[in-house]
């Protein structure tokens, strides 16, 4: 199984857009849990229609890092997949990624504006992540490593997945799969 960890605040209309990218997987074998970091922004109501198929958790704003750690722990899968809530999987995501069978897996991402038309490919670029954040945060993890690695440190803020991947890079190997799988915006 893969859990599948949305934190979304205040990003109605995107996170909408996310679940139904995670519901139309062609790996059947999913949670979705989304932590509504306090949104005030009618996400909320408009998570409730798809009460059926998602698990949604509620918490005051703490940030993404808190709320995707209170996904992880909650999560029963072998396999955690974070994807921020203004982001969307390519349908094939979890299916390549599970088929790979490794601890830690990152893709190149289409980058997407506001209307999700694709600006351009983004592929990490070949240099150690010491030097630089190159990783787009839509990964997927076998749990056991958050069991050794630890969570995300909800004392930073903008680095804190940076962070993370550099606590996964001294015990695992981070596997780079060569297939633009994700949809990430930067607007």
């Amino acid at each position: 199984m893969v859990s599948v960890i949305i934190p979304a605040y205040n990003k109605m209309e995107y996170t909408k857009r996310c679940i139904k990218s995670v519901l139309s997987q062609t790996y059947s074998d999913i949670e979705v849990i989304v932590v509504d970091d306090g949104s005030s922004d009618g996400t909320k109501d408009m998570l409730y229609q798809f009460h059926h198929e998602i698990t949604v958790v509620r918490q005051v704003n703490q940030g993404a890092s808190a709320a995707r750690n209170k996904g992880i722990e909650m999560a029963r899968g072998e396999f955690i997949a974070l994807l921020d809530c203004d982001d969307m999987y390519h349908p094939q995501k979890l299916e390549l990624s599970v088929t790979e069978d490794k601890d830690f897996i990152y893709t190149p991402a289409w980058i997407v504006d506001k209307y999700d038309n694709i600006v351009r490919l983004y592929r990490p670029p070949h240099v150690g992540l010491m030097l630089r954040n190159s990783i787009c945060n839509p990964v997927v993890i076998k749990k056991k490593c958050f069991d050794r690695v630890g969570l995300f440190d909800e004392s930073l803020f903008v680095c804190a997945d940076w962070d993370m991947w550099l606590r996964m890079q001294e015990h695992y190997e981070l596997t780079y799969l060569d297939i633009p799988l994700t949809y990430y915006r930067y607007e």
